[in-house]
C-alpha cells in the first residue's frame, strides 16, 4: 500500500502518517468486494425475472412441432362439373394518349348589328346564317334598334338559343348623329338637288340614322375590345373565326377595298387644293362598310370617330359658291374612307361580295371593271353595252368563294322581290358568266 509512497524522510515531520499494520488492508477491503457480487447477482436476477419464461433448448437438438387435435371426418364432396367458361371479350382499344395541352376553350365572337323598324327579316335572315354555318361557336349578337322596336326583338332569343343577345339603342350619339343628317341634308338641299329622294326625306329619317352608327362604334360599345360589324343586307356562308382572328397591326378596322368607287370620285379633290390642303386630299380605292373587323380601343385611341367629325363638319360649312366636298354627303362612306386611309388591314374580297342584288353599274363602276376584265383575261359580261346588265360571279373554289354575300342593290333574296340572276361585284379571282 506504501509501496509507491516514496521516501517518507523527504516530507515535512507534521505530516508524516502513522505506520499501520499490513494484516488489516485485507480485512478493510473483503466486505467491499462481497458488497458488490451481491449486488451484481440482484441485478441479473432482476432482468431473467421481466423475461417471459422459456425452456433452455440445447444447440443442436430441433425444435419439435406442437401436436394438432385429430380432425374429425367429413363427408366425400360431391364432384360438379366445372360450367363453361365464357369467351374472352376483345379488349378494348386503349385510347392514345393525347399530347400537349388540352385545347382552349372557344372565344366569343361580338357581331354587332344596326336595324330599323323595317328590316326584321334581313336581321332574321342574318343571324340563322351566321349561326348556320358556325354551329357551336359562341357567339353574341349587339343589336343596335329604335326603342320601339325592342319588344319585337326581344324573342331572338326564343328563335336561336345557341347565340345570346344584347338589345340597345343609339341614345349615347343620338344628339351628335340627328344634328349631323339635319346639317348634311341641309347642305345637300341648298346645292340644288332638286328633286333628289334626300331632299324629300324627314330630318330623322332612321334608315340613315342607323347607318352613320358604324362612325360612333366606341361610344355605343365601351364594354367591347373587338367588334364584328355587318350590315343587315349580308348573309355568312362560312366560318367567321379566321376573319374574327385577323392581325390589325395597330390599326382601327380592316376592310375590304371598292376600287370600283375610288376616292377620287367621292371627295371634290380640286375644292381640297383650292383649300390649300393638296395633302389632305384623299386619293386611292374607298372600303365598303358591310363587313368591318374593328378594333374599338384602337380606334378610339386615333379618335376616328373625330375626324369623320371633322369631314363632315368641313362640308356642311363650305359656302355654296365654291361647292361641295362629297358627292354623296349622306352616305358615311366618303367621310369614314377618308378618316381612315391609309390606316386599315385589307381583307380578302371573299369576305365581302358586295354589290348583289344591283341590276346595273354606274359608267364609272363598268369602266373600271371592264378595265379590270382585260387585264385578267377575261370577256367582257357586258358585251360593249351603254347600259350594262347584270353580271354572275362562279366561284371556282378556294380563293373565289364568297364567305359573306353583300346584297346591297335593290333585289333581296329574304324579301321576294329578286329576280333571276343578281349582280355581283366581280373580281379577278373569280369566273363570270353573262346572265339576262
Amino acid at each position: 500500500f506504501w509501496a509507491g509512497a516514496g521516501d517518507l524522510r523527504m516530507l515535512p515531520p507534521a505530516y508524516k502518517p502513522r505506520r499501520c499494520r499490513p494484516a488489516l488492508v485485507p480485512v478493510l477491503i473483503a466486505p467491499l468486494l462481497l458488497a458488490l457480487v451481491a449486488f451484481n447477482a440482484f441485478t441479473v436476477a432482476s432482468a431473467r425475472a421481466r423475461q417471459p419464461h422459456e425452456q433452455p433448448r440445447r444447440q443442436h437438438e430441433p425444435a419439435v412441432p406442437a401436436r394438432s387435435m385429430p380432425a374429425t371426418r367429413s363427408p366425400p364432396a360431391v364432384q360438379m362439373p366445372a360450367p363453361a367458361a365464357p369467351a374472352p371479350a376483345p379488349a378494348a382499344p386503349v385510347p392514345a394518349a393525347q399530347s400537349g395541352p388540352p385545347p382552349p376553350p372557344a372565344e366569343r365572337i361580338h357581331i354587332g348589328v344596326s336595324t330599323d323598324d323595317k328590316q326584321d327579316a334581313a336581321l332574321v335572315a342574318l343571324i340563322n346564317s351566321t349561326l348556320t354555318h358556325n354551329p357551336g361557336a359562341d357567339i353574341a349578337f349587339h343589336v343596335l334598334a329604335p326603342q320601339q322596336a325592342h319588344g319585337r326583338l326581344s324573342h331572338l332569343d326564343e328563335l336561336f338559343p345557341a347565340a345570346t343577345f344584347t338589345l340597345a339603342t343609339l341614345a349615347p350619339s343620338e344628339a351628335k348623329i340627328r344634328s349631323r343628317l339635319r346639317a348634311l341634308r341641309g347642305r345637300e338641299a341648298c346645292d340644288g338637288c332638286g328633286g333628289s329622294e334626300d331632299a324629300d326625306r324627314s330630318p330623322d329619317d332612321e334608315s340613315e340614322y342607323q347607318r352613320w352608327a358604324v362612325a360612333y362604334l366606341p361610344i355605343l360599345f365601351p364594354r367591347q375590345r373587338r367588334l364584328l360589324w355587318l350590315h343587315t343586307d349580308a348573309l355568312v356562308q362560312a366560318d367567321l373565326t379566321p376573319l374574327w382572328r385577323t392581325p390589325l397591326a395597330g390599326k382601327p378596322v380592316a376592310a375590304v377595298e371598292d376600287c370600283s368607287r375610288p376616292l377620287e370620285g367621292l371627295v371634290n379633290q380640286s375644292l381640297l387644293v383650292q383649300l390649300a390642303a393638296p395633302s389632305q386630299a384623299p386619293s386611292g380605292c374607298s372600303i365598303d362598310l358591310g363587313v368591318l373587323v374593328v378594333d374599338l380601343r384602337q380606334w378610339q385611341a386615333l379618335d376616328v370617330s373625330a375626324r369623320v367629325d371633322y369631314w363632315a363638319t368641313i362640308h356642311a360649312r363650305t359656302p355654296d359658291a365654291i361647292g361641295r366636298i362629297f358627292a354623296q354627303p349622306l352616305d358615311p362612306r366618303a367621310a369614314l374612307s377618308t378618316a381612315v386611309r391609309g390606316a386599315y388591314v385589307r381583307l380578302a374580297p371573299r369576305w365581302n361580295v358586295f354589290g348583289l342584288g344591283r341590276r346595273a353599274y354606274t359608267p364609272p363602276e363598268r369602266d373600271y371593271w371592264v378595265a379590270e376584265w382585260r387585264r385578267a383575261g377575261l370577256a367582257d359580261p357586258f358585251g360593249g353595252a351603254p347600259s350594262p346588265v347584270r353580271a354572275l360571279a362562279a366561284p371556282r373554289g378556294g380563293e373565289g368563294d364568297g364567305r359573306i354575300l353583300h346584297f346591297s342593290g335593290g333585289d333581296k333574296p329574304w324579301a321576294g322581290n329578286g329576280s333571276g340572276a343578281l349582280c355581283p361585284s366581280p373580281t379577278s379571282r373569280t369566273g363570270l358568266s353573262s346572265c339576262a
